[in-house]
C-alpha cells in the first residue's frame, strides 16, 4: 500500500481491518456453514474473495478498506467451511473410516508446505 502513497498509519489500519473482520465474522461462519450448507459456503468463499482481490486494483483508501474486510470474510471462511466440508462429505456422505480423515489432512498440511518452499 505504500505504493499507492498511504502513510505507515493507514496502512496499520487496511491490515487491522482485515483481521478484525476476520475476528468478528469468523464466530459465525461455522454456524451459517452448518445452516446455508457447506458447499454453499464455499462457493461464498470464492465470490466473496474475488471482490477482495479485484479491489487491490484501485487506489483509494475506502475500497481497499472494504477490500480488507472482505478480504478478513473470506479468511475465516477458508479455515473453517472447507475443513467441515470435507470431514462432512468423508464421513456421512460416503463412509470413509474416520481414521483416514487424520492422514488426509496431514497429507495436505505436508504438500501445501512443501509447494510453499518450492514457490519461494
Amino acid at each position: 500500500y505504500a505504493f499507492y502513497g498511504f502513510k505507515e498509519s493507514e496502512i496499520a489500519i487496511l491490515y487491522v481491518a482485515a483481521f478484525a473482520s476476520s475476528i468478528v465474522f469468523g464466530t459465525f461462519t461455522g454456524p451459517l456453514a452448518d445452516k446455508w450448507g457447506r458447499k454453499k459456503m464455499a462457493i461464498s468463499f470464492t465470490v466473496i474473495y474475488t471482490f477482495c482481490c479485484l479491489t487491490k486494483l484501485s487506489s483509494n483508501f475506502w475500497w481497499l478498506f472494504a477490500g480488507q474486510v472482505l478480504c478478513g470474510i473470506a479468511t475465516s471462511l477458508l479455515f473453517t467451511t472447507f475443513e467441515s466440508w470435507y470431514v462432512h462429505e468423508h464421513s456421512e456422505r460416503h463412509g470413509f473410516p474416520s481414521e483416514w480423515i487424520g492422514i488426509t489432512f496431514s497429507i495436505t498440511t505436508f504438500w501445501n508446505g512443501m509447494i510453499a518452499i518450492f514457490a519461494g
